[in-house]
């Protein structure tokens, strides 16, 4: 952020996003979060590509100035991408309506 840094695109979960939140003081946004390759997989559920979504915003969101998604932006599958997708507006859009900004 000292040198001019306002967006990281391509967070990571392994990053520690949580405790970068913490240090930047919610000061950076970040955009990612989804664990990608763990739900861009053969053989995943439905339940199981939702609930990494769900985790993702659930846990980043209330640090604020986080957009969830995947690094690179897609599910290479697409039947995979069909339901990250759903899930990231439709659970998205009902968390930010719980919680909106004040």
């Amino acid at each position: 952020m000292e040198i001019g840094i306002d967006i990281w695109q391509g967070a990571i979960p392994q990053n520690d996003i949580v405790e970068i939140q913490r240090i930047t003081k919610g000061r950076l946004a970040m955009v990612g979060g989804v664990d990608g390759p763990k739900i861009d997989v053969e053989n995943i559920t439905e339940e199981e590509i939702r609930q990494e979504v769900r985790r993702a915003i659930d846990t980043y969101c209330p640090g604020g100035r986080f957009f969830p998604g995947i690094a690179n932006g897609i599910c290479f599958r697409e039947w995979n991408n069909q339901i990250y997708m759903d899930e990231l507006y439709a659970y998205g859009e009902a968390w930010a309506k719980q919680h909106p900004i004040a």
